[in-house]
């Protein structure tokens, strides 16, 4: 945080960085993802929509949907891979699974810092290197 913010920076987005706290209210499962994960371990894509800007890029971790096992992202109907307390969650949707939610861990869009979105004012920027 430091660093963007010495380079001019009026910001910084700290999200991965702090999900596998204790704190955090991320699924064990994310967490663990996220712990476990390599270089090179993630992808950008746009796959995951469902609640995101159409045609913005999110870097998730490489998973099914990735690989393009799951089928079309881009199909008019809607998967249920599982649920949060009064609601669903669907296949490609960019919601990170929450300690509530049930089912499809594998398959939910576990966010991974460092993506870019194509449209920059949608997120802070900071000129600081990726």
């Amino acid at each position: 945080m430091a660093t963007v913010l010495s380079l001019g920076a009026q910001g910084a987005l700290l999200g991965t960085a702090l999900l596998a706290t204790k704190e955090s209210f991320a699924h064990d499962f994310h967490k663990q993802a996220i712990v476990e994960a390599k270089e090179g371990g993630t992808v950008l894509t746009d796959a995951f929509h469902i609640n995101w800007p159409r045609g913005d890029m999110v870097r998730v971790l490489k998973n099914s949907v990735t690989k393009g096992e799951r089928g079309d992202p881009f199909s008019s109907s809607r998967t249920p891979i599982g649920a949060e307390p009064k609601r669903p969650i669907y296949l490609f949707n960019t919601d990170s699974p929450l300690r509530s939610t049930t089912g499809g861990s594998g398959s939910h869009g576990a966010l991974r810092g460092r993506g870019r979105r194509t449209h920059p004012g949608r997120a802070l920027r900071s000129r600081a290197p990726s």
